[in-house]
């Protein structure tokens, strides 16, 4: 690490920032401050990094990235103010909501599970977290959340049972925090906890005489019951001491442990007003040690885990960022447990304004390069810039991923395009016309979870431009995206770099990035000279084909079905109306259409994980059950379970190894050298092609792709297309593959469905006449 002069910080231009090696920078060295911090500082300071959790913060530890850390915006204010009144963040209700519900679920078992005095003790811990993490506004917001639960599901007087262990969760929590010991933690109970029960229940008894009476006579049931309960223990150990000694001649044995305990429970009931707080006092007690022995050891291993502070930036008065120009000389990054680097002796230099297309195929080391310039040290080598990358900052770094519903956090587009702004900057972004630039002209008001993949990408894209950046990074934002929407995007982002944003964009696709400054090729890890900017050659029709069985009756008829999401709501969205459709055995199916166009949405109804809103989905008679129907979704990963190949492939299906080897070989794999390696370590098409031969242990007659080709290099798409036709050659499955890229659809299809608009436009045999139509017509 070199630090720069210090001369440089007061011009107009912050000084060079080295990093040599897998050091931070000076300005990244906060855990030293935070140390020194108050806690509840701190988590007022993890309130205002909400707009960097969108585009991937890192933080350090002990000179290596320890994960996803936001950097603050704003760094530490150390004011009374923030003291005296600590804000109640999106985390703490999120925490006090999740937790809260889990001490619900404790109480509602309770009263359906034998032994449920032991869930309803346990139910004190959830609140016992949330109050040594979130101090008594978390125990608070928690009490209301879990009231309302459980009322909903088991009435109100299970309620009762919420307070009662937010009670004993915001003493024990507040114990913990405060590192209290459990003399203490007891006494403070008793003075606490102890007076609020005891007045409440004996306040009960008085005020409803015919619930105590029925109460009082159940605590003699439960004395008569415990008394015949040990007589039984005494005639049997008795008679058989008699039978050995004296026989018929001794006196028969008399139980006086159950006559004492029937006699001390009607002496007790005679006298409740004392006895009642007696015995709460020996239940808060006991409750109290017993809540903290659980949550102790809970709330020690959460503390280790967040051990490592959110790291700030530093504040933006005094260091602005400036993530460019970026100069990389000779950065190699190795990932842990890795046996080569991913990147390696990469030198390149980012410059300002400028449209830098980065391609290479799967696997070569397209995102770990972008993941440098975010800001991730990398394992030798040296990043120079002019100041700090600005995660998520006016004038910093922004960066859309391949996923990109894991950065959408709004409910609604509008607030999402907004999120983590202040009111004042929030009132300045032009909404509409963010919206119309990518795409989604008038869907301001449109729930996200009812967004498509290529609908959230544009979304995500329109996010980071409001948050004004210097610096862009699109990894792969436009995978999910129809060829026209792709297109629309590309030139999108190089209309920003003659505006002033420097854009990084990942991409498969060389037409993407026809019109950047300058494009960077990666191979094994390396740089090298980039090819030709020419689009992937179309597929040649297989050299067999197995058609159709056109005359027998079809494998699944949709009559008249239609979808409307979160029906009956404000928030309603039709994604499907009046379809018809006929899909025979062994027939390929090809659905293809704009972003948001329903397609998704017709995958889920016909594997049955959706039931139509309207209409009807009738199968043939020969098919038993849902996985005759099954799924392989846009995302693999999504579907992948168990750490190894061959383990996930026997979860859920009753296959033995032979089976399982068979579908590998099928899918293209060599059963042995795949078997066991971890699905972490498999790339996307290896991911997606292990998904389809899991499923097809189940032996469906439809199997559903969506988009099993996005974000595919031509090795993997190829791969991915030959199993496809093994399966179409070899067995009698019927596929259906949405996709919006035709380039291979000579190959893996023999019809062609256009959704538009939730209903299907087009249902033709895909011919080559069709295919030259829809490349006119822009698809």
């Amino acid at each position: 690490m070199r630090d720069a002069p210090r001369a440089g910080i007061d011009g107009p231009h912050p000084p060079p920032i080295l990093i040599d090696g897998p050091h931070p920078p000076p300005f990244l060295r906060a855990d030293r401050v935070l140390a020194r911090v108050p806690r509840h500082v701190r988590a007022d300071s993890r309130a205002r990094t909400r707009t960097a959790r969108k585009f991937g913060g890192l933080g350090w530890q002990d000179g290596r990235t320890v994960g996803r850390r936001p950097a603050c915006r704003g760094g530490l204010r150390l004011t009374a103010k923030s003291r005296q009144n600590p804000r109640v963040s999106a985390g703490t209700i999120a925490e006090a909501a999740i937790l809260s519900d889990l001490a619900s679920l404790l109480l509602v078992l309770a009263l359906v599970v034998p032994g449920g005095f032991a869930l309803t003790l346990a139910s004190g811990v959830p609140f016992t977290l949330l109050g040594e993490r979130r101090r008594l506004r978390g125990v608070a917001l928690g009490t209301a959340s879990g009231a309302l639960v459980v009322t909903l599901l088991s009435g109100p007087l299970t309620a009762t049972y919420v307070a009662e262990a937010a009670l004993y969760g915001a003493v024990v929590g507040a114990g913990l925090r405060r590192g209290w010991r459990l003399p203490r933690t007891l006494a403070v109970s008793v003075l606490t906890v102890w007076p609020v029960l005891a007045g409440a229940l004996l306040a009960f008894l008085a005020l409803f005489p015919e619930t105590r009476d029925l109460v009082f006579e159940q605590v003699r049931i439960i004395a008569r019951g415990f008394q015949n309960f040990v007589g039984a223990i005494v005639d049997a150990v008795a008679g058989a001491w008699t039978s050995v000694t004296c026989g018929s001649a001794c006196a028969p044995a008399e139980d006086v442990i159950g006559t004492k305990l029937v006699a001390f429970a009607e002496w007790g009931i005679d006298r409740w007003p004392v006895t009642v707080p007696a015995v709460v006092l020996v239940g808060v007690v006991f409750r109290t040690w017993f809540t903290r022995y659980l949550a102790h050891p809970l709330a020690r291993r959460m503390r280790r885990s967040a051990a490592a502070p959110d790291v700030p930036s530093p504040p933006e008065s005094d260091v602005q960022p400036a993530p460019v120009p970026a100069t990389l000389s000779g950065v190699s990054v190795r990932w842990p447990g890795a046996a080569h680097d991913a990147i390696s002796d990469v030198d390149v230099e980012i410059r300002p304004h400028e449209f830098t297309g980065l391609v290479g195929d799967n696997g070569s080391g397209k995102s770990t390069l972008v993941s440098v310039l975010a800001g991730m040290p990398p394992t030798r080598g040296r990043v120079t810039r002019p100041g700090p990358v600005g995660m998520g900052r006016i004038g910093g770094t922004v960066r859309v991923f391949q996923r990109p519903e894991s950065q959408v956090l709004g409910v609604t587009v509008a607030d999402d395009l907004t999120w983590g702004m202040t009111p004042e900057r929030a009132a300045g972004v032009d909404t509409a016309g963010l919206l119309d630039r990518v795409g989604l002209s008038g869907l301001a008001d449109r729930e996200t979870s009812t967004l498509s993949g290529g609908e959230l990408a544009r979304l995500a894209i329109a996010s980071s431009i409001a948050h004004e950046p210097a610096l862009l990074l699109s990894d792969e934002s436009t995978a999910m995206l129809d060829r026209r929407g792709r297109a629309t995007v590309a030139r999108l982002l190089g209309e920003l770099a003659t505006q002033g944003i420097t854009v990084v964009h990942v991409t498969h696709e060389l037409d993407e990035v026809g019109g950047a400054g300058r494009v960077v090729r990666l191979e094994n890890g390396r740089i090298v000279p980039p090819r030709s900017a020419t689009s992937n050659p179309p597929g040649q029709e297989p050299a067999g084909r197995a058609e159709p069985d056109a005359a027998g009756a079809p494998l699944v008829r949709m009559a008249g079905v239609g979808y409307v999401h979160a029906a009956g709501t404000p928030w309603a969205h039709r994604a499907l109306e009046g379809v018809d459709l006929e899909i025979r055995p062994r027939e390929r199916l090809l659905v293809t259409g704009p972003n948001g166009a329903g397609k998704s949405t017709l995958a889920w109804i016909l594997t049955g994980l959706l039931t139509p809103t309207e209409g009807e989905v009738v199968w043939s008679r020969d098919v038993t059950g849902r996985r005759d129907a099954v799924l392989a979704f846009q995302h693999a990963r999504l579907q992948l379970f168990r750490p190894t190949v061959r383990e996930d492939m026997a979860l859920g299906v009753d296959a033995t190894r032979d089976e399982i080897d068979a579908a590998l070989h099928v899918a293209g794999f060599d059963p042995d050298t795949i078997g066991t390696t971890p699905i972490d370590r498999l790339s996307v098409g290896q991911q997606r092609r292990v998904a389809v031969a899991g499923l097809l242990l189940h032996r469906p007659r439809l199997l559903v792709l969506d988009e099993p080709l996005a974000g595919l290099d031509r090795p993997a798409r190829l791969r991915l297309v030959e199993l496809l036709t093994e399966l179409h050659l070899t067995s009698d499955i019927a596929t259906l593959v949405i996709s919006h890229d035709l380039d291979d659809a000579p190959r893996i299809a023999d019809r062609l469905l256009t959704v538009d608009g939730g209903r299907i436009t087009r249902d033709s045999p895909l011919t080559h006449d069709l295919m030259s139509t829809l490349q006119a017509e822009g698809w």
